[in-house]
C-alpha cells in the first residue's frame, strides 16, 4: 500500500540565498575554489564544485576540454567506446580528475565500465546514469568495487556494508525498526542513540569477530563461524540487527547521551 505524505513540500522556486556581510573589498577578490574531502574514501577534490551533466549534446570530450581549464567538472555521457575513452586520455592525462566516466545498469554497461576504468585507472569518479536512484538495483550495482570485485569485504565494510545492514533492518524487520526510530525520535539530540554511527561500529565489529575478508582456513574458529554463513538465511545482517537492538536497550537502560558513545 503506498504512502501519502501530506506534509508541506518545497521546490526549487522555494530556495532563496540569503546574502551575508563579507570582507571581501572587490569582486575580483572571490575565490570560487572549493575542497572537498570524501567521507568513506578520504580522497580530496579541489575545483568549482559546477558540474556539466552527462547528457550526450553536453557531456564531452571537448566540453571537458575547455571545463577543465576553468577548474569546472564533467560527467562524461555513456556512449563514448572503450577505444574513444583509452584514445582521450593518452591525449589529455592531466584533465582525468575532472572528469566521470558515465554508466548504465546493464551487464553490457558494467563489462564496458570495467573495461575503461582497468584501462586507465587515472579515473577517479563514476557517474551511475539512471532514472530512480531509490531502486533496490540501483544500491546492488554502487556496492561493488569494479576494479577488483573480490576486495568488497576488504575495502567496503562497514560502511556500504552498514547501509546494506540497514536495509535489511528497515525491510525485514520493519515493526522493530519503526520502534527504535519512534522511540528515539522522542529524545533530545544528545539523548537519541546514533543509528547511523552505531550501525556503522557494530558491523565493524561484526566483521572482526567473524573474519570477514580472510580466508577461512586461516582460524580455527573462523571454521565454526564460516558454516553459519550457509546454513542461515541472511545469518550476518539478522546478527547485525539482534546486536543493534541489544544496543539500543542498553543506552536506555544506562539513560546514555552522545558523549557517552567514543569509538
Amino acid at each position: 500500500m503506498p504512502l501519502i505524505d501530506n506534509n508541506v513540500k518545497l521546490d526549487f522556486k522555494d530556495v532563496l540565498i540569503r546574502p551575508k556581510r563579507s570582507t571581501l573589498k572587490s569582486r575580483a577578490d572571490v575565490d570560487l575554489t572549493r575542497q572537498f574531502i570524501f567521507r568513506n574514501s578520504k580522497k580530496t577534490y579541489q575545483g568549482i564544485p559546477i558540474v556539466a551533466s552527462n547528457m550526450d549534446t553536453v557531456g564531452t570530450f571537448e566540453m571537458a576540454i575547455q571545463l577543465s581549464k576553468l577548474q569546472l567538472f564533467t560527467t562524461i555521457h555513456k556512449h563514448y567506446t572503450v577505444e574513444q575513452w583509452k584514445e582521450f586520455a593518452a591525449e589529455h592525462k592531466d584533465i582525468l580528475p575532472n572528469v566521470a566516466i558515465s554508466s548504465g545498469m546493464t551487464e553490457n554497461d558494467l563489462k564496458k565500465l570495467r573495461d575503461v576504468i582497468n584501462a586507465i585507472p587515472e579515473l577517479e569518479y563514476i557517474c551511475v546514469d539512471v532514472a530512480n536512484g531509490y531502486s533496490e538495483h540501483f544500491v546492488e550495482f554502487v556496492r561493488y568495487d569494479l576494479r577488483e570485485p573480490i576486495r568488497d569485504f576488504q575495502v567496503i565494510p562497514p560502511g556500504i556494508l552498514s547501509l546494506q545492514n540497514l536495509f535489511y533492518f528497515c525491510i525485514h524487520q520493519k515493526n522493530d525498526f519503526i520502534r527504535f526510530v519512534l522511540e528515539n525520535s522522542c529524545k533530545t539530540l544528545q539523548q537519541q542513540c546514533p543509528l547511523v554511527k552505531s550501525a556503522i561500529e557494530i558491523t565493524r565489529i561484526l566483521c572482526k569477530l567473524f573474519y570477514i575478508g580472510v580466508e577461512p582456513n586461516r582460524h580455527q574458529i573462523h571454521k565454526d563461524y564460516f558454516l553459519l554463513f550457509y546454513t542461515i538465511s541472511s545469518f550476518f545482517e539478522q546478527a547485525f540487527v539482534r546486536c543493534l537492538l541489544l544496543f539500543n536497550k542498553t543506552w536506555k537502560e544506562m539513560r546514555a547521551c552522545d558523549v557517552d558513545f567514543q569509538v
